[in-house]
């Protein structure tokens, strides 16, 4: 039997694999703040600041507000404020 490195059987629940991480299913709103912010990033990395804006939002709207996405919402805090310092 796999399991996660929480511990968790693979068999028991349904996972899948978001930026090198594995997360449940039932996470939908993390995974799409993950989605947006992986968007945000590529739109950082061609220039595209006010873009990457956009979606660095739709992440922190979409990231509940729960210890689980922590990381992922202070990463868009973050790269929020060096969007902001590039379009200065």
């Amino acid at each position: 039997m796999l399991l996660h490195p929480c511990g968790q059987s693979f068999k028991s629940r349904v996972m899948i694999l978001l930026c090198g991480t594995y997360v449940w299913v039932g996470q939908k709103a993390l995974v799409q703040a993950g989605i947006a912010k992986t968007e945000g990033n590529k739109l950082y990395a061609a220039g595209n600041y006010e873009e990457a804006l956009q979606s660095y939002a739709r992440a922190l709207e979409s990231a509940p507000d729960h210890p689980s996405s922590s990381e992922t919402r202070a990463q868009c805090y973050s790269n929020r404020a060096i969007c902001q310092i590039q379009l200065v």
